[in-house]
């Protein structure tokens, strides 16, 4: 049976949540929910739709959320901010950290490289690029 999601408003988490035990006592593990904005999102497994429509008829607020999950970004698009990302950053630290590192066994410079390339992409290039191309990355 595939699984329901829901969007619970955060007021309504326990009453859900025992609406969805009582149908399906392992339904509903707590590792399931997970916070959005001011609601909750629940994978309701074990449950059809239409169990569990009856079963929240009282709660009008909380309606399962049958909306289709967005369209992954195509493989040509994520290699191409990747490499945007990785290739000026990681000729830039090769050769400004040579002066530090030059001496130290290759394995090791190497490491210390793709520790800070990791580092740099993670937190800031990265981040940067999505939000320039984000246009291009949803078209």
């Amino acid at each position: 049976m595939k699984p329901v999601p829901l969007l619970v408003p955060l007021a309504n988490r326990d009453r859900v949540s025992a609406i969805l035990f009582a149908l399906n006592p392992a339904a509903v593990p707590a590792r399931d929910w997970c916070q959005i904005g001011g609601h909750w999102l629940v994978l309701a497994e074990g449950v059809s739709g239409a169990t569990l429509r009856q079963a929240l008829a009282g709660l009008a607020e909380v309606q399962p959320d049958l909306t289709p999950a967005p369209r992954p970004v195509p493989f040509h698009k994520r290699w191409l901010i990747a490499f945007l990302a990785v290739f000026p950053a990681l000729v830039l630290l090769v050769y400004g950290l040579d002066p530090l590192i030059g001496g130290l066994p290759r394995p090791v410079s190497l490491l210390v490289v793709a520790l800070a390339l990791t580092g740099i992409n993670t937190a800031w290039t990265l981040p940067w690029l999505h939000r320039r191309f984000h246009r291009f990355l949803a078209g």
